[in-house]
């Protein structure tokens, strides 16, 4: 059985900017990429993103990635989000989703 999807919030610019492997620029100092669960992603947005319009949603397949992911509690909420320890490959990506906000993603997972 597969492994359920991981989804990513992204800008734009730091999508674009990726070759054949994605980070970003936060990876450099926090040593992994922060995902969510498609059930997070909302409120993940809410939190770290309101009122920007220059996003997509990566969606991972986890089955995809040679870096490990680790589901770890969120300091500040304790909630259990998936961390990968290293980068995305594209060839992990099997989805990338317009994210404008109120616009929802009904289609995506």
């Amino acid at each position: 059985m597969a492994a359920p999807r991981l989804f990513h919030i992204a800008t734009l610019d730091e999508w674009h900017a990726a070759g054949a492997d994605y980070s970003p620029a936060a990876f450099t100092h926090e040593g992994f990429i922060h995902c969510s669960h498609l059930e997070q992603v909302e409120a993940t947005r809410a939190r770290h993103y309101g009122g920007r319009d220059d996003l997509v949603l990566l969606e991972i397949d986890p089955d995809r990635l040679s870096s490990p992911v680790i589901v770890e509690p969120s300091p500040t909420t304790g909630e259990r989000y998936p961390h990968v320890y290293g980068r995305i490959e594209r060839t992990a990506v099997a989805a990338v989703h317009p994210f404008v906000e109120g616009d929802g993603f009904a289609n995506v997972g």
